[in-house]
């Protein structure tokens, strides 16, 4: 037992621990205030989040319905017999066209990455025919800028491989964007070839190479961050957002591939994007232009529900244009009369208008015994996965996003109405 304490001295380690109690008291409100403003600035976040990824899926929404209107009227222009100089002013506006639906759906895809809910998809897709189909789109930039623009395949890749063609689509034509719009003189050359892994898998390689402004050093370490530029100069210089190569690269890392690249500076570079792939034995695929060949005795009724006069009017075009027998309705109200007093093969079904939307649209027909089986496909400018889930959650079968080109059209209404 120790020795005995004296009052003063006890009454001293009263207050020592008196003291250190009310430290400890001041401690635990300070940590618990950091902790509410911590919870609350992550609310603050989480919130400014959601309303970032709303805005940009509404700017997305009103961007695409306007140019769903410009790209379908491009292409249903494409198919007529034109003077030449028509003809080439009409491919110019489909190319910009196309570009402007890309630059589009970056935006959207840098979102969607971002919050973990981008997925890959994969389907039969025929690479050689992908590649010069993107190829293709640039040939008249290309041209105008008298550069030496040139396609190299070295024979590996006839086989039909399992992938996503969207998206390997996508980065290629970012690449290759970034390549016309960077070289002013001398040549871009895409290249494809592809290897062995096993027996099942080979390596797609594309390369896009140029002969333009080449990459800094100094640059190369931000080169795949969003809405970076090299400087502000080639900013005002070339344009663009700066989103290109960050989706791409993100683009590939979801496929299991990789983007790299080589630069010296005035005197270009090259990027090569490597995805395996499996292999499928399969028939050569048919091109667009075959596809609306074949597909022209369709000779089935089908309901195109779209509110806004112009998609209506191009839509309308192209449905016709396949041999289908069309009727039009503004709005869900009007879709659900015309089912009452018709009976349709398919239903294109647009997902905001008003009165009532697509959604409401579609459970209300489904409840109907009689239009349970009627195919209903969105045809909507929302292109987000929980769009479309939320339409197959409705009733909907099929989703297709827009703006939409002619060959992705007759896939979907191949699919679900036969010939």
């Amino acid at each position: 037992m120790g020795p005995d304490l004296s009052y003063d001295a006890l009454m001293l380690r009263v207050q020592q621990l008196e003291q250190e109690l009310k430290n400890l008291n001041q401690h635990i409100t300070e940590q618990s205030s950091m902790l509410q403003q911590h919870t609350q600035a992550k609310e603050a976040a989480e919130k400014a989040n959601q309303a970032k990824n709303q805005f940009i899926a509404n700017v997305s929404h009103e961007l695409r319905t306007p140019m769903n209107g410009v790209l379908g009227a491009a292409q249903l222009l494409k198919e007529k017999t034109l003077p030449e100089e028509v003809r080439e002013l009409v491919e110019i506006i489909y190319c910009s066209s196309r570009t402007l639906t890309a630059i589009i759906n970056d935006i959207l895809d840098l979102s969607t990455i971002d919050a973990g809910k981008l997925h890959i998809k994969q389907q039969p897709m025929d690479v050689k025919k992908l590649v010069r189909d993107v190829y293709g789109l640039f040939k008249i930039q290309a041209q105008a800028k008298g550069l030496d623009y040139q396609l190299v395949e070295d024979g590996s890749c006839n086989a039909i491989a399992i992938g996503d063609s969207v998206r390997i689509s996508q980065v290629l034509f970012n690449l290759l964007a970034n390549a016309i719009k960077f070289t002013s003189t001398g040549k871009v050359v895409v290249s494809l070839k592809s290897t062995a892994l096993d027996n099942q898998r080979r390596q797609l390689e594309m390369t896009v190479m140029d002969s333009g402004i080449g990459i800094p050093v100094s640059k190369r370490q931000a080169l795949f961050e969003s809405f970076t530029q090299m400087d502000m100069n080639v900013c005002r210089a070339y344009g663009g957002a700066g989103l290109g190569l960050c989706i791409s690269k993100k683009l590939c890392e979801l496929m299991g591939g990789e983007l790299a690249f080589n630069s010296v500076l005035g005197e270009g570079g090259s990027f090569t994007v490597t995805i395996p792939v499996y292999m499928q034995d399969a028939l050569p695929m048919t091109g667009p232009g075959e596809d609306l060949k074949v597909r022209a005795a369709y000779g089935k009724h089908i309901l195109l529900v779209e509110d806004n006069i112009v998609n209506q009017q191009v839509e309308m075009k192209m449905l016709k244009q396949l041999g289908l027998s069309v009727d039009v309705a503004s709005n869900g109200r009007e879709a659900i009369e015309k089912c009452n007093d018709c009976q349709y093969d398919l239903i294109l079904m647009d997902v905001q208008m008003p009165i009532v939307d697509g959604l409401n649209a579609t459970r209300q027909l489904r409840q109907k015994k009689e239009l349970s089986s009627v195919p209903i496909v969105a045809l909507t400018a929302s292109a987000s996965r929980e769009d479309s889930l939320r339409c197959k959650e409705a009733g909907m079968n099929g989703f297709l996003s827009k703006p939409f080109i002619w060959a992705e059209l007759v896939k979907e209404i191949d699919h679900w109405v036969k010939p």
